[in-house]
């Protein structure tokens, strides 16, 4: 358990040198903007009017060359909270003030440069030589600062994630246009009492984004027979599903939802990981003969009974029987839904696909983004508590594997989806923290409790939204409540 959770640290820390290398290398350091991660990279906006131009790129990329090259220590500075607030006022660094005003504590770590002080939110690594592979490109309208996952020690071939990317570029528009791109907007929306108004418009856009894609699948011909819908863990493939169903129903069709979770194999025959835990991540975990029998049978139009399982005891039953008519349509949701493995008698004509994730695109300030892996794993680690029983060690304990799982047999088939949809929504940190907490404050595994610290550290400058005014102004069919609870499509 402590092995991974390091090698995640350790890409952070490479991350966060790396950003420090690029700030040393830029010109107008005010300008850089650290984004989103996109596949084997980290985009970066470098502001002004126009894309940086190849030869900018090649520039700055061998100063950071230089600096990997001269291995010179990085030192952190220390700074009471008056002194650190002066300094950042001068430099009129008002997204870093803002952020750092909103935590209890100060910033984890604080790097001087040239009269210049920048904070990150966790240790850098001990020298510029320790970053190991990366690579700097052109990456219009910015940049991508390019490492290898996880666990590698080399830089493969870049591979193109456009689908990705427009999802995460429109969600970072939308934040910019309603005033939300910063957790600390979200803050201020919170204490002037119009987070109601914020709901109803992020709400709104997810619903006319589901009614759209409801539109696209019954316009494609032929007809798809098969809705496909994955995406990693926590994204919320659930409740979209559910959601999708409503839509494609006041179109005329007759939707079934199928999850794939159900077809899981009794628990002494699911595979092991190396270390001898259950691999519930891996497409073996799932009784794929039942499940296309039972897919194959109803497209047919026989009637099945399709099965459905018990999460804490992990046994499965005989559900309803469902049967498909003229305008029947099935929708499978599952981690697994985009692999061609899991559909092999189906043609790419009579499916069409769905890639759900959490594509959050909220930064703490210009250097220091919201991750959505640690967004999905707080909704992870509070739907555990709530509806499985599982207490956030075991949760935490499980996450390297589910995120080996998704490196494996999710990334690699998200860009043959036809759509993306993003559930992230920008107050869900502040909805999650109370939740989060309750769970944590029950932790009782030291070797998850460097973790805990490093999450209650993200959740330290977000301003909670209480469980009260939560179930007043959230809406029952929020993807939201598949997580926090009260939701009407899941239970």
């Amino acid at each position: 358990m402590e092995k991974p959770l390091k090698q995640y640290g350790l890409r952070r820390k490479i991350l966060r040198t790396l950003t420090l290398l690029l700030l040393d290398a830029v010109k107008h350091p005010d300008k850089l903007k650290l984004a989103y991660s996109v596949g084997d990279g980290y985009f970066f906006h470098l502001g002004g009017d126009h894309p940086p131009l190849p030869r900018d790129v090649v520039a700055i990329k061998q100063a950071m060359l230089e600096a990997v090259k001269a291995n010179r220590p990085i030192e952190t500075a220390q700074m009471d909270r008056e002194e650190l607030v002066s300094k950042l006022t001068d430099l009129k660094r008002t997204r870093t003030l803002a952020w750092l005003q909103d935590r209890s504590e100060p910033a984890p770590t604080l790097i001087r440069r040239n009269g210049d002080v920048f904070a990150f939110d966790g240790p850098l690594l001990d020298s510029t030589g320790q970053v190991g592979p990366w690579d700097l490109v052109p990456y219009p309208p910015g940049l991508l600062l390019r490492m290898p996952p996880n666990g590698v020690q080399e830089l493969g071939p870049h591979r193109e994630r456009p689908g990705l990317f427009r999802a995460f570029y429109e969600g970072d528009q939308w934040g910019q246009v309603h005033g939300t791109s910063y957790v600390s907007d979200v803050n201020s929306v919170i204490r002037t009492g119009t987070l109601p108004d914020l709901i109803q418009v992020s709400e709104a856009l997810q619903d006319r984004t589901i009614a759209k894609i409801a539109d696209k699948i019954l316009t494609t011909q032929p007809r798809p027979s098969v809705v496909l819908v994955s995406g990693p863990s926590s994204s919320g493939k659930t409740s979209f599903s559910m959601r999708l169903r409503t839509h494609l129903r006041l179109l005329g069709m007759v939707p079934h939802a199928i999850g794939l979770d159900n077809y899981y194999l009794p628990r002494d025959q699911v595979p092991r990981t190396s270390d001898g835990d259950y691999d519930y991540e891996r497409l073996e975990a799932l009784d794929i003969d039942l499940f296309n029998e039972s897919l194959l049978r109803l497209i047919s139009g026989d009637s099945v009974n399709l099965p459905v399982i018990d999460f804490k005891t992990h046994d499965r039953k005989e559900g309803p029987a469902v049967k498909l008519d003229g305008r029947g349509i099935l929708i499978v949701e599952g981690i697994h839904g985009l692999n061609p493995h899991l559909t092999p008698h189906l043609t790419a004509a009579s499916t069409f696909k769905v890639y759900v994730s959490a594509l959050t695109h909220l930064n703490l300030d210009r250097l220091n983004r919201v991750s959505t892996t640690d967004l999905r794993l707080l909704r992870r680690m509070v739907r555990d508590r709530r509806s499985r029983g599982y207490p956030a060690d075991d949760t935490l304990s499980r996450w390297p594997s589910v995120r080996r799982g998704e490196l494996q047999h999710i990334f690699p088939y998200q860009e043959e989806a036809d759509v993306m949809f993003n559930s992230a929504l920008p107050y869900e940190l502040n909805a999650l923290k109370p939740l989060a907490h309750e769970a944590m404050q029950e932790s009782a595994d030291q070797t998850v409790q460097r973790e805990i610290d490093r999450l209650r550290d993200i959740l330290d400058g977000v301003q909670p939204i209480g469980v009260d005014t939560l179930n007043r102004h959230l809406p029952p069919t929020s993807i939201l409540r598949e997580f926090t609870g009260g939701s009407v499509l899941v239970a």
